[in-house]
């Protein structure tokens, strides 16, 4: 279906069909279905799912009076929850994963549930990442939660993202931004407290969040402020397909796809839970492997390719991992972000080299940034002039009226230095 980008009066969390999708207190871990309702033998049928998800999800609390929780979160690990970046930039101070600070007092209390003055608090140690591009941020526990299992987030796009029966839950506020008489009858006056919240999905809707344009699964689970980080549940398996993070009051709510954070692998080497491993789990030998020994090797091995090829073991690499980086983003910036444009910038290297480069990664511009690091550390020579030679200049005739190529041309230049030194000291 077509995407349209939403950009006007996207909020956070609302209720869309007051009517038809109600708000379930929960109690002692459990809920109840009252009345002829719509949902009773939808939610009978999926108890036994819902009872083993719902001691997961928990309340952000502070310690500011005036201000007493800020959202929902739920376990994605056994010390690791998962919220919304704009809840955690309440007392979050950072972007990414690096020299991140907390609030003081901040806690995730798993029960806070209607008519019982209970509490499972858990002390946020730190925050282990907000995200820079979607709505979400994980925060580490002070202590494992072991009796609680964490849930799991799907890695997989479902066939059908319309009409999936689903449930978020979470902790829904009062919001005076929507008619009271509407809140009252969807939340029966229950707010604050653990709740759960049926729906259905209603397909995928373009929305702009934090000055980008993101794809997120829509669904009209009736919501409120409170809930932004509440998990949105998939009746049938019992995954997470979404984390609420947005809504539109009596149009849609908005959550951030579970198989899009599965793609980014910063999210899952932070320990994130999700229901399949994307990459086998002995991948990451290959990196360790490759010693700086393990390097000359691999480029003696491709030295036989060619009579021309020779190795400098002076060389260590042209770039700093900083420049690689800018490089790349160069690149990507220059549209190169497909794999038959990327298979274009190794054209002129022997494809038993291209084949030898580190070749994993979840997508075209993982594999691009993977080998564009080898290429930088090869000591090797094919023919007149080194892979990395070769790469950028490729790039820069295929694209010589685009601005980048300029940025391009100054790393083009220092390689050609580099090289002509390189010859001259062997």
């Amino acid at each position: 279906m077509a995407i349209v980008f939403k950009q006007d009066d996207a909020v956070l969390e609302s209720i869309i069909a007051a009517q038809l999708r109600p708000a379930l207190p929960i109690r002692d871990g459990s809920f109840e279905v009252i009345g002829k309702s719509m949902w009773r033998d939808t939610l009978e049928d999926a108890r036994s799912t819902l009872e083993s998800v719902i001691p997961a999800v928990g309340r952000v609390n502070t310690v500011d009076s005036s201000m007493p929780y800020v959202g929902s979160a739920f376990l994605v690990g056994k010390d690791l929850v998962m919220t919304t970046r704009h809840v955690a930039a309440i007392f979050v101070k950072g972007v990414g994963d690096q020299r991140l600070s907390v609030g003081d007092g901040i806690s995730i209390d798993f029960l806070c549930e209607m008519g019982s003055p209970n509490k499972m608090e858990v002390d946020v140690s730190e925050a282990v990442f907000i995200h820079p591009y979607f709505d979400v941020a994980a925060l580490r526990l002070a202590r494992t939660v072991t009796h609680v299992p964490p849930l799991v987030l799907a890695t997989r796009k479902p066939e059908d993202t319309e009409n999936r029966e689903i449930a978020a839950i979470g902790y829904p506020a009062f919001d005076a931004r929507n008619d009271a008489g509407v809140m009252s009858a969807v939340f029966k006056d229950n707010y604050n407290r653990k709740s759960l919240m049926p729906g259905r999905t209603t397909g995928v809707e373009g929305v702009q969040s934090f000055g980008s344009n993101i794809t997120t699964l829509a669904h009209d689970a009736s919501t409120s402020g409170g809930t932004g980080g509440a998990p949105i549940v998939d009746l049938q398996s019992g995954e997470v397909l979404g984390v609420q993070f947005a809504g539109r009051y009596l149009v849609s709510n908005y959550a951030v796809p579970s198989w899009d954070l599965a793609r980014d692998p910063r999210i899952r080497q932070h320990g994130v839970s999700f229901a399949e491993q994307l990459e086998p789990t002995w991948m990451h030998t290959w990196d360790v492997a490759r010693t700086d020994e393990e390097i000359s090797d691999a480029a003696l091995s491709v030295e036989a390719l060619s009579e021309q090829s020779k190795l400098n073991p002076a060389f260590d690499q042209f770039f700093s991992f900083d420049e690689v980086l800018e490089i790349y983003q160069i690149l990507v910036a220059m549209g190169l972000t497909k794999g038959a444009e990327i298979a274009t910038l190794f054209n002129g290297m022997p494809p038993e080299f291209v084949g030898s480069l580190r070749a994993h990664g979840n997508s075209p511009n993982e594999l691009l940034l993977n080998r564009l690091q080898s290429i930088n550390r090869f000591p090797i020579v094919l023919g007149a002039h080194s892979p990395l030679y070769i790469l950028l200049t490729t790039a820069v005739t295929l694209n010589q009226f685009d601005p980048k190529s300029a940025e391009l041309n100054r790393f083009l230049e220092r390689v050609i230095q580099i090289e002509r030194r390189l010859a001259e000291e062997s």
